[in-house]
């Protein structure tokens, strides 16, 4: 079973604030239409926190360790067009020697999470050569880390689309189609236009 870890914002507020809310919002406009000059103070209760990534991710390795899966929510554009930021989930499974399970080891196609220059960070791993990973997002033209194994953490096994589907990276056909992309010349051009379609309206 996998342990979800939130990452996305909580918010403390509950169903009868949100009432309070709404009712001393109705009483400021009708004691403004009768004239009665009052000052009514509308509190807004509702507040969010915001789980510090280090926080967050020291608990995702901690779950890592002791040979579990972790499920956590995603952030940023760097894996489109597979993984969407702010709306896919995906989920961990632990590699070796990240874990206890001294089983798995990082392979080239894996998507994994990994700490380097003070980032944990979730791409794909396009080769590993002397024990050094050099990894890449799907969604960065250019750019690429290169990571000492030691510091890969977690492979995504599975990533859960918004509407509910589930969608495995490491089937033949899905490593096939990455391989496929890391190679494409025009993905710079591609990934600008991918972003600029009506439907992606949400992609900052």
């Amino acid at each position: 079973d996998s342990i979800i870890i939130a990452a996305k914002q909580k918010y403390h507020g509950t169903l009868l604030q949100v009432f309070i809310n709404l009712y001393l919002f109705a009483g400021f406009f009708t004691l403004f239409r009768r004239n009665l000059y009052f000052i009514v103070p509308i509190f807004v209760i509702m507040e969010k926190m915001v789980i510090s990534n280090d926080i967050l991710f020291e608990e995702v390795r901690r779950v890592l360790r002791e040979g579990r899966n972790a499920q956590i929510p995603v952030k940023g554009v760097s894996m489109l067009p597979l993984i969407k930021g702010e709306r896919d989930t995906v989920v961990l499974e632990p590699l070796a020697p990240g874990s206890m399970d001294q089983g798995r080891q990082p392979q080239a196609g894996d998507i994994v999470l990994f700490h380097i220059n003070n980032r944990y960070i979730l791409h794909r791993i396009l080769f590993i050569k002397d024990g050094i990973a050099t990894i890449q997002g799907d969604g960065v033209p250019k750019n690429q880390e290169r990571c000492p194994v030691g510091q890969i953490y977690g492979r995504v096994i599975s990533i859960q689309k918004r509407n509910g589907r589930e969608v495995d990276p490491n089937t033949p056909t899905m490593q096939f189609l990455a391989r496929l992309w890391h190679r494409l010349p025009m993905k710079r051009y591609i990934l600008a236009i991918y972003r600029r379609l009506p439907w992606n309206w949400w992609i900052k």
